[in-house]
């Protein structure tokens, strides 16, 4: 099994790194190839999306194999497609698993056993369409199968997937039927979908959702993957915000932390980053902890857009 990442530059050159490291520590490097993937830049991104170069040759030197993609058709209009592109980077006719870059591996990734025929991931938290939606949830979905040449699955329609990790036996065939979905689903008029929210996101999520059920899904996704919990069988921790590390719960996750901030070379890159270094003092813990439980008191309130802008305005990036 290929296992493959996004890095770009800024936060999400970091997670690959953090990625990284926990990879080759939890024991899956040695029989599952670390593929980083690297957006090429173009003139549909509005900044060079190329990690530092510091960063590209630490990622080098802890095994991963450096691969680029270009995103032809979004770019900075909708990044989250990158996970798309970067499967046609990788080999092809070849078992795969993508991961979102913002996790960490506690576990050999060699001992969970998947199904690579019949793709499957973990359901959503958020569901889609949103409420305020003037379709029927079931209307919105039959039309997104139509759009991506399938129809509605006898079980399951609408079940809305989280793409912070999917896999399937060849990267190119999954890769070209998430692009054309994308690009359809980008591109109609057709009232139930054109009404939704779509781009930046969740354009992926909706396209991945469709994909699944177009080839069939297997059995679900296992729990231990792409996982917001962290307990003692968790495989990769799916974290979002590098304060989490910093919260009740997750003391495992601030230990492994903590360990890889002794290695000098990656040490010297995260440096750099003022939101872990600010979380790592007793204030920043302090703020972690209060901005976590206002989220949560009120995130009835909140959508999932307006929760990430606040998120992000209070340094939780």
């Amino acid at each position: 099994m290929n296992v493959v990442i996004v890095a770009q530059r800024g936060r999400l050159a970091l997670q690959a790194l953090l990625f990284a490291e926990t990879y080759v520590r939890s024991g899956s490097a040695a029989r599952n190839p670390l593929f980083v993937a690297v957006p090429e830049p173009g003139n549909l991104w509005e900044d060079d999306p190329t990690p530092e170069p510091a960063v590209m040759a630490r990622l080098t030197a802890l095994g991963a194999r450096i691969v680029t993609f270009r995103n032809e058709h979004f770019g900075s209009r909708s990044p989250y497609t990158n996970k798309v592109y970067a499967l046609f980077a990788i080999p092809q006719g070849e078992p795969f698993m993508f991961l979102d870059s913002d996790q960490l591996i506690f576990r050999n990734l060699t001992d969970i056993l998947l199904d690579f025929s019949h793709p499957s991931a973990r359901l959503a938290a958020a569901a889609w369409p949103p409420n305020r939606s003037s379709f029927p949830r079931e209307k919105v979905w039959r039309a997104v199968y139509r759009l991506a040449g399938g129809d509605a699955p006898a079980n399951g329609a609408g079940r809305y997937f989280n793409a912070g990790c999917y896999y399937h036996e060849d990267p190119h065939v999954f890769g070209q039927l998430m692009l054309d979905c994308c690009l359809a689903l980008s591109s109609t008029q057709s009232p139930p979908i054109a009404e939704q929210p779509m781009l930046p996101a969740p354009l992926d999520q909706v396209a991945l959702s469709a994909v699944i059920a177009r080839i069939g899904e297997g059995q679900p996704c296992p729990e231990t993957l792409n996982s917001i919990h962290l307990t003692d069988t968790t495989a990769s921790w799916h974290y979002h915000r590098f304060a989490r590390f910093w919260l009740p719960g997750y003391e495992r996750a601030r230990d492994l932390l903590e360990e890889i901030l002794q290695t000098p070379d990656t040490a010297a890159l995260l440096a750099g980053n003022e939101t872990i270094q600010f979380f790592r003092s007793p204030l920043g813990r302090q703020v972690a902890e209060k901005a976590d439980r206002f989220v949560h008191k009120h995130q009835a309130k909140l959508n999932m857009r307006d929760a990430g802008k606040l998120m992000r305005q209070l340094g939780f990036d």
